[in-house]
């Protein structure tokens, strides 16, 4: 977890832009732990954009979710669906998306955010409802 904003600081000096992946993606333990998974997923957003603020870093890709969507009813979904999160995890993603919108207002900070529905890779969790 980065919950050092002097050491994540010294990060940003010599970047022009940061690929924000970092997130505690686990529905059940943001039902279960609201308050820790806030920290990471919120707190940690907000951490990431003043850094990238104070070091005049102007660029950042987020890694957000579709669970933002909640329970879909048209498929395939697509961005202009409405918002309706339903876990503490969706919500804090949601966030996270709309404090990169007020620093994109505030400060300049361009932006792309990604909604992924299902990350794959070497790491993945073996448990849950998507599960290879």
């Amino acid at each position: 977890m980065i919950n050092s904003d002097q050491r994540l600081s010294q990060y940003f000096k010599e970047v022009n832009a940061v690929f924000h992946c970092a997130a505690l993606p686990n529905v059940q333990f943001s039902i279960d732990y609201p308050y820790e998974s806030n920290n990471s997923n919120v707190d940690t957003t907000i951490k990431i954009l003043e850094c990238m603020r104070q070091n005049n870093v102007t660029k950042i890709i987020y890694s957000s979710s579709s669970s933002v969507y909640g329970n879909c009813e048209h498929f395939p979904t697509n961005e202009k669906e409405n918002i309706k999160p339903i876990s503490p995890y969706a919500l804090q993603k949601y966030i996270g998306e709309e404090y990169i919108y007020l620093y994109n207002k505030l400060y300049n900070i361009n932006y792309v955010i990604l909604r992924y529905f299902n990350v794959y890779g070497e790491r993945m969790t073996s448990t849950g409802s998507y599960v290879s």
